[in-house]
């Protein structure tokens, strides 16, 4: 989430809006304070330290005479209570982006647990109409409020070129074949294993790097299906945290990158693609759909249907000037639609109601 914090930062800046980031990262911009640290377990001792956090983070807002804060929700359990509550004590007016309505990691918190969260917020606020209209079927009788802001682009730091030769060089990848790039957390919702059943049945010079952190499962699966059905001289795997260096590496390196997602809400690796100028193939699911058109600025296929995507790997791999243009039509999309200053312009906004 730091390219996402960073952005709507600068942007609020610019537009004449006081901001700080409480968060996990450092950077050298003003107004950024490292609170937190990244917690690969939960235990105990991460839990107090945790709370800790929180208060300290909350002190520090009450000083400030801190307005509004924007809280980024995901799993809404204990944790994101107590960070509720607690910024609740210094009368800050609390903005929630619920980034996923309904968990991706099949952990969802019941409807009572989620709802004493959003009850404490002022404002929830989606990515798309989708995910607004996933959150009002639940609460359809409350007062919740539910605002759409857009996810913003990633162009700003899609910036960093390199050479991609040598990076397929460094790593061992034949510079004669095309590379799909799958990037991101792995989950189950992912269709990881989808691909690589699809992958077998496509041209052997089409191979697959797989980029990313395991979350709440083994990759031992897709081990298995790698070599049961001996795809391991087309896959390249880069396991764990990906640096912004690899990062631009790997997306300049892609052909493309694809999303054979099962289930998604938004996807800021699709936004990410588009602002490298990467052409995209995604699942047809509706949040994807309300953004991009098929064979205008990216290639979907029916989801869950390897078929389908077998064969539309196949056609963004072979006709390189419909690629082309798809990639280049995408990060038009992206620059009219998902620019951060009209990002932050509703925003400020919606502070103002």
């Amino acid at each position: 989430m730091d390219c996402y914090d960073l952005s709507l930062h600068k942007a609020l800046k610019q537009q004449g809006c006081e901001t700080l980031i409480y968060s996990n990262f450092q950077s050298d911009e003003p107004g950024i304070f490292k609170a937190f640290k990244f917690r690969i377990s939960e235990n105990y001792f991460s839990f107090f330290r945790m709370l800790s956090e929180y208060w300290r983070i909350s002190g520090d807002i009450s000083k400030r005479q801190v307005q509004h804060c924007i809280v980024h929700g995901f799993r809404f359990g204990l944790a994101e209570w107590l960070l509720v509550r607690v910024l609740k004590k210094s009368s800050v007016k609390i903005f929630m982006i619920v980034h996923d309505p309904d968990s991706l990691l099949g952990t969802t918190k019941s409807k009572k647990c989620r709802k004493r969260i959003f009850d404490l917020c002022d404002t929830l606020v989606v990515h798309n109409n989708f995910s607004a209209g996933e959150l009002l079927k639940d609460f359809k009788n409350s007062e919740i409020k539910i605002s759409v802001i857009p996810h913003g682009h990633f162009i700003d730091t899609a910036v960093a070129s390199t050479d991609s030769e040598l990076f397929k060089s460094k790593n061992l990848l034949d510079k004669g074949n095309k590379y799909l790039l799958f990037f991101g957390h792995i989950k189950k919702s992912k269709g990881l294993d989808l691909l690589l059943e699809a992958l077998v049945q496509t041209n052997p010079g089409i191979c697959l790097v797989i980029a990313g952190r395991m979350r709440k499962h083994s990759f031992d699966e897709y081990l298995e299906l790698i070599s049961r059905y001996k795809l391991q001289s087309r896959i390249k795997i880069f396991p764990g945290y990906i640096s912004p260096e690899l990062r631009n590496e790997l997306f300049q390196m892609a052909d493309a990158v694809v999303l054979p997602y099962r289930k998604v809400f938004q996807s800021g690796v699709m936004l990410m693609a588009m602002s490298y100028g990467r052409a995209v193939i995604a699942s047809d699911l509706v949040p994807v759909r309300e953004m991009i058109t098929d064979r205008v600025n990216c290639f979907l296929f029916n989801t869950g249907d390897k078929d389908s995507l077998s064969s539309t790997i196949e056609l963004a791999m072979t006709d390189e000037d419909m690629r082309r243009e798809i990639a280049k039509q995408g990060k038009v999309y992206v620059e009219a639609n998902h620019d951060w200053s009209l990002i932050a312009a509703k925003w400020l906004k919606l502070f103002q109601r």
